[in-house]
């Protein structure tokens, strides 16, 4: 007589659940292991990219601030306190103009007097300096810069936000990011003669940021204090506040919990149904001099966001928890399997026995 399918069921669970239960607990302590080891090792590798990213603004910038600092001590010299070009003017274009050539990432080169008349003007057009005729030299006394910068310290800083240069009221195309950087500069006495001031190429910090990003995973964000883009995925996103029509395209309209988690801390890492995203504030003056230094620098309250974004859909492919899936369900197969045949081998042994007594009781 045939086994019957319910003798093996039988013979089958007691066999397979056990078996199952020791496999399931052991590939999840497995898992678990690796999972906690490879994550450790994400969140290492994003944060160390986030602090190298910080080291990479904070060297640019204490390069431009070194090179402010020279520039003001050259203005440093009589006749510079007029509205006009004085004597020395030429030599001090001469000086600028050179020093533009050389460097190569300076907008503009200004020394603007304690009236706010530039008394010159270097412009860096297509890589040649180009120094501004006095015909074409402005009034810039009503200019934030100037006055945030004519209210300064010898020794202090001035640094803007980067937007977009503007001109006659439209962003320039192709976009120029900028960021202006300025010192008033004194006379021997200790007068304001008036500043110096640099229109930093932008667009040469946001490339540094870019080219040092070392992750080929994860995404590179640069955000303002407003949490706008200025380095996003795509890149309509970017420099939303500078257009009309954009103004909602934010971080936070984006990612509205990581963003309220981030308002939070100044550093640190936060997984979200999004992905993981590890982030960093950047203070670039002040990180750029040191915070043992930081009373030199009034505008604190201008920093940028780093954020280093690594897409779930990779986060999960880096966590390779597919073929731990995969494992799993190969294993617990192979056991349903072997658990069938030996519940089936004993279901026809006990049917053989069970026979033999039968036989033996009826002799």
């Amino acid at each position: 007589m045939p086994v019957q399918s319910r003798d093996i069921a039988m013979r089958f669970f007691p066999i397979f659940i056990p078996v199952a239960v020791v496999t399931v607990v052991v590939i999840y302590l497995f898992f678990s292991f690796n999972q906690r080891g490879a994550r450790e090792i994400i969140e290492h590798d994003e944060m160390h990219n986030v602090e190298r990213l910080k080291a990479v603004s904070s060297g640019d910038l204490r390069s431009v601030i070194s090179d402010l600092l020279i520039l003001s001590d050259s203005n440093k010299r009589p006749g510079m306190n007029a509205s006009s070009r004085a004597a020395g003017a030429d030599e001090l274009v001469d000086g600028y103009t050179s020093f533009s050539a050389r460097k190569g990432v300076y907008d503009q080169i200004r020394y603007i007097d304690k009236n706010g008349m530039e008394v010159v003007r270097v412009n860096y057009e297509d890589g040649k300096a180009v120094s501004a005729p006095p015909s074409e030299l402005q009034n810039k006394k009503s200019r934030y810069y100037f006055k945030d910068t004519m209210m300064l310290r010898r020794g202090d800083i001035f640094v803007s936000h980067i937007d977009l240069n503007v001109e006659n009221g439209v962003v320039e195309e192709p976009k120029k990011p900028v960021m202006r950087i300025g010192t008033p500069v004194f006379d021997s006495k200790g007068g304001k003669l008036g500043i110096v001031l640099l229109n930093y190429l932008g667009g040469e910090f946001l490339g540094k940021l870019k080219h040092h990003h070392g992750s080929k995973l994860s995404r590179l964000l640069v955000l303002n204090r407003e949490g706008y883009f200025l380095v996003a995925d795509k890149s309509e996103d970017e420099w939303g506040f500078m257009y009309e029509g954009k103004t909602d395209s934010t971080f936070q309209r984006s990612y509205p919990d990581v963003w309220k988690r981030i308002l939070q801390e100044k550093d640190g890492q936060i997984y979200a149904k999004e992905g993981l995203f590890t982030f960093a504030t950047i203070y670039p003056v002040l990180d750029a001099l040191g915070w043992d230094g930081a009373g030199s620098v009034k505008n604190r309250r201008y920093f940028l966001r780093i954020v280093s974004f690594l897409p779930a859909s990779t986060l999960a492919r880096q966590m390779d928890v597919k073929s731990y899936l995969q494992a799993a369900t190969l294993v617990l197969f192979a056991f349903v399997v072997l658990s069938w045949f030996l519940a089936r081998a004993r279901a026809r042994r006990s049917r053989a026995e069970d026979k033999l007594e039968a036989c033996g009781r009826e002799h």
